[in-house]
């Protein structure tokens, strides 16, 4: 399945453990996901959620 994005918000600074508002254009039942920083590493331009 293929979820596209329109944009997001992030709440406070980018750090772990900041929270982001997601904007779902397609792929999912919903308009919105809030998702938590898990994983970010700076040197690697990497950002995201663990599974």
């Amino acid at each position: 399945m293929m979820i596209f994005f329109s944009g997001c918000n992030v709440q406070g600074d980018l750090e772990i453990w900041s929270v982001r508002e997601v904007y779902v254009r397609s792929g999912l039942p919903a308009t919105t996901s809030m998702e938590r920083l898990e994983l970010l590493d700076e040197e690697k331009h990497i950002f995201g959620k663990k599974s």
